[in-house]
């Protein structure tokens, strides 16, 4: 009888352990904050809205809890659960939180899709060698969606789901009633989540835009620089033109979300690449006659120069880290660019300002063609600039 009792003993402790507390993914679960009273849930969520500006919302129902975020005057809340002095909140706008990246999926550049169960969200990512900061009380579901604000390293921030409960003290809530009797103030306050997740989707990519053009504007400069002293050597080997012409080839498919100006005047200035490969295959072949004692295959015949050219566009300035001054002004017209801008030298005062015609409308510039080209457009030297 003893040894049963011992045995049935044995197996109760396993269960127990067995069906004890689940752990979050990310190795913690948010402990409870002692209060003095139990929280008590509101039989149906009680519609609200803040009172007062930049409004502190925590994880927890204490003062000395993480805020998680801030809120202004009218901004509309949903009462969950009521603690002395304060209340668990859910907030349709909506607010940011962090996750672990190892337990998302990244569903296209704008989401993340939850890979784990009972994932923790956090009030935000890890600092150095700091604790590991708090989390919120609710979990997402296995296989939610949401959407992404951005990734830092191995988290990532995303817009918290409407069901996360946050804590704001009482004295800055006006209770208005149900959440049924104000329909249209939760549906207001939920088109303003919306409009939320469409902005951060159009910043991401406004962002992605600006990374990717900027690579791309500095593989222009780069090639440029190195066509420039391809010119100067004025050699007949076409491997060093080749080179180039793959490295801002290889650019431009990386480039994809690069502002269409920009492409454009990398696809001008791989043709002027292209052109210098023939320049150089001419001269080979004129070696090679040369060497035969054959008659020699005629001269590409060079940009002729200009004494004066008047032409008609927009003004703006290219960026171009690698190349001198960091890139250059170029005219506009039609939507395409047509020449690169260059102040002469000697010019009488006041000397055109370029700044301060770059976009602002079209523009007419008198000036004459050196015959130099740069990003593939020809150079002209500008004498005058008139409105």
């Amino acid at each position: 009888m003893n040894r049963l009792s011992s045995a049935t003993l044995i197996i109760l402790v396993v269960l127990l352990a067995m069906l004890g507390p689940a752990r979050a993914e990310d190795g913690e679960l948010p402990k409870p904050v002692p209060t003095g009273e139990p929280p008590v849930a509101p039989a149906e969520p009680a519609l609200a809205v803040i009172q007062g500006n930049r409004v502190n919302v925590r994880v927890g129902p204490r003062v000395d809890m993480r805020p998680v975020t801030r809120l202004d005057e009218g901004a509309v809340v949903l009462i969950v659960e009521r603690v002395p002095g304060w209340f668990g909140v859910r907030i349709p706008a909506g607010f940011p939180a962090a996750a672990s990246a190892r337990y998302v999926q990244f569903v296209g550049d704008d989401a993340v899709r939850i890979n784990a169960r009972r994932l923790n969200l956090r009030v935000h990512p890890p600092e150095g060698d700091r604790p590991m900061p708090g989390a919120f009380r609710d979990h997402p579901n296995f296989g939610a969606v949401l959407p992404l604000i951005e990734r830092v390293g191995e988290w990532v921030w995303v817009l918290a789901p409407e069901t996360t409960r946050a804590y704001v003290s009482a004295k800055f809530v006006k209770e208005l009633g149900s959440a049924a009797d104000h329909a249209e103030l939760l549906k207001a306050a939920q088109a303003r989540r919306k409009t939320k997740v469409e902005s951060l989707a159009a910043q991401r990519r406004e962002r992605a835009a600006q990374e990717s053009g900027q690579r791309l504007r500095e593989a222009i400069g780069t090639a440029q620089q190195a066509l420039y002293r391809l010119r100067i050597e004025e050699g007949m080997e076409r491997l060093p033109v080749v080179r180039v012409i793959n490295a801002l080839e290889a650019a431009l498919e990386q480039a994809g979300r690069a502002p269409k100006s920009v492409r454009k005047i990398a696809f001008v200035l791989r043709q002027d690449l292209e052109g210098e490969l023939e320049i150089r295959m001419a001269r080979k072949d004129a070696e090679v006659a040369r060497i035969r004692g054959l008659k020699p295959p005629p001269e590409r015949t060079p940009a002729p120069k200009s004494a004066t050219v008047v032409v008609r566009g927009g003004i703006k300035w290219e960026a171009a880290p690698t190349w001198r001054n960091g890139g250059a002004y170029v005219l506009w017209s039609g939507g395409e660019p047509t020449h690169v801008l260059r102040l002469t030298t000697g010019l009488p005062h006041p000397v055109p300002d370029l700044a301060a015609h770059a976009g602002k409308g079209v523009r007419t510039i008198e000036g004459s063609q050196p015959g130099e080209r740069v990003f593939g457009l020809p150079v002209i030297e500008i004498r005058s600039i008139k409105e």
